[in-house]
């Protein structure tokens, strides 16, 4: 399913809201079962963004395997990763007695990845232009990633209605699985 062009605009108005520290941005979000699952559209948008960092790895012959392995486990670690973590968010809530929140939660979480990609962009573009080993590169990248990382806490604690250390809790939760992806992904592509 498709989200109209209108519920896309507001989804992402709202996670501009969430980005100024507003959390009425919520209330922008479609919450419905039907609204959180066209959510997972974010990953369309934020794919081509992914795309780039992909064709980097291959432009600087990072890896070994051929070009379709690699752009083939990438797309499939892409996707496994958008299903991964709300699957464990679910349950985890469910413990914490607050799968009413689940929703809401995943809406926004999956919308505000768009912001958080577009925040990426101009380093992917910069690591593109140079090479490696950069120290503006590696600051740019750390400063990105620290400001993306305080962005979802905001959201995390805003959406699920916890307190600072449970939002940092699913912070480090995202971030434990998404390297746990990533390293099986380059140990099967070496």
């Amino acid at each position: 399913m498709i989200p109209s062009l209108g519920e896309i605009l507001a989804a992402l108005y709202g996670s501009y809201r969430l980005l100024r520290g507003d959390a009425g941005g919520l209330k922008y979000f479609v919450t419905s079962r039907e609204g959180t699952i066209r959510s997972f559209f974010a990953a369309v948008l934020v794919f081509p963004i992914f795309s780039l960092m992909i064709y980097g790895s291959i432009m600087k012959g990072q890896l070994s395997a051929p070009v379709g392995t690699i752009v083939a486990v990438h797309v499939l670690v892409y996707l496994i990763s958008w299903a991964v973590y709300p699957l464990v968010v679910y349950e985890i809530l469910g413990l914490m007695k607050r799968q009413d929140r689940f929703l809401t939660y995943l809406c926004a979480f999956n919308w505000c990845h768009v912001l958080q990609a577009l925040a990426f962009l101009p380093v992917v573009m910069y690591a593109l232009a140079i090479p490696d080993g950069n120290a503006v590169l590696s600051f740019l990248r750390a400063a990105v990633f620290v400001a993306v990382m305080v962005y979802q806490w905001f959201v995390n604690r805003s959406a699920l209605g916890v307190g600072s250390m449970a939002a940092i809790g699913f912070l480090m939760l995202e971030q434990v699985l998404d390297m746990a992806l990533e390293i099986a992904m380059y140990a099967s592509l070496q």
